[in-house]
């Protein structure tokens, strides 16, 4: 499966990657700052994200028939690179658009239900657009789709590790939406800004297992090499994890997630598992000072869409690791 990242519906005036791209003649000429969102004031505001790093730029507004000409055009491009999947609503967090409280566009200033609106008729020009050309090619964001979104698009970078800058992620979006949606661990970009990696060299494993309890598909990040790094944005000449560790649990993780837990983890329902006592806990160390203690076997329980309910146990750890189970109805 090859996919491909963009950047939705931000506009790059000026690459901070490559000098050679400057789009700011353009802006000018098309006169673009009237189709940008704008601020409660009434200005024009840089993105929110990436800006300053890779880019500078401005979020487009959805309502602005130049973003959706625009959109289609670069996707055209795209579908004719044989790709399977692509994630163009990256930045676009769940799928929705930045605010805009612009009085000149087509829609009320400030947020409400024309954003989703908008969203969803782009979503679903991409994906009329895609069929007319004769390509069968898969639509996701980055973070989990926003539930008006579910039926536009079902594949998509879920990066749970953002949580761990406020707290302990649990996986409730799949509790409530797995049965309709699939996911993937995503680039796990910003773990080595959160956790303090060297300190905690179980963490890449304990990330794995627990997106795969949780019924996502793994992703594995690529550095130097073709090693195994920590995640995206983490440096190359970073020490990386331990290969043979994490190659092996990938290895075997995949092999039920392909076969015996095919019918639960790909397209069951999570249901509340039953309780495991007597189980290690692992240490994770935080760049902030804190450590988080989280379970050495992480389990969650499926029921397929046969009616047939399994629950499954993963030791993430290189060694093994006692537990006690107390079965329902004793």
């Amino acid at each position: 499966m090859l996919g491909l990242y963009a950047s939705g519906i931000a506009w790059t005036q000026r690459s901070l990657l490559d000098p050679d791209y400057n789009r700011e003649a353009d802006f000018e000429r098309l006169e673009l700052e009237k189709v940008m969102c704008v601020s409660p004031e009434g200005e024009l505001p840089y993105s929110l994200i990436c800006n300053g790093v890779q880019r500078w730029g401005y979020d487009m507004c959805p309502s602005e028939p130049f973003v959706t000409e625009t959109v289609l055009e670069e996707i055209r491009g795209v579908a004719n690179s044989g790709c399977d999947y692509m994630q163009y609503f990256d930045q676009n967090l769940g799928g929705l658009s930045y605010l805009c409280y612009s009085k000149e566009h087509d829609h009320p200033p400030g947020p409400g239900r024309w954003q989703t609106e908008a969203m969803k008729t782009l979503f679903r020009k991409i994906r009329q657009e895609w069929k007319a050309m004769g390509k069968d090619i898969v639509l996701g964001c980055e973070a989990a789709a926003a539930e008006p979104f579910l039926g536009e698009l079902p594949f998509n970078d879920l990066r749970f590790n953002i949580g761990l800058f406020t707290g302990e992620p649990v996986p409730v979006y799949q509790y409530v939406y797995h049965e309709y949606i699939n996911n993937f661990m995503g680039n796990q970009n910003s773990s080595g800004q959160s956790i303090d990696l060297l300190k905690s060299p179980d963490n890449l494993l304990w990330r794995t297992a627990y997106s795969f309890v949780a019924g996502d598909m793994l992703t594995v990040v690529l550095g130097r090499g073709g090693a195994i790094n920590w995640d995206w944005g983490t440096e190359w000449d970073y020490p990386a994890p331990d290969q043979q560790a994490i190659g092996t649990l990938i290895r075997n993780l995949n092999a039920w997630r392909i076969g015996a837990g095919k019918p639960y983890l790909a397209t069951g329902r999570m249901l509340a598992p039953e309780r495991l006592t007597g189980v290690s806990a692992q240490t994770i160390h935080m760049r902030d000072g804190s450590v988080l203690k989280q379970p050495s076997i992480l389990t969650t329980k499926w029921q397929s869409s046969e009616g047939r309910v399994a629950q499954f146990l993963v030791n993430y750890t290189t060694e093994p690791q006692a537990y006690d189970w107390q079965q329902p109805y004793g």
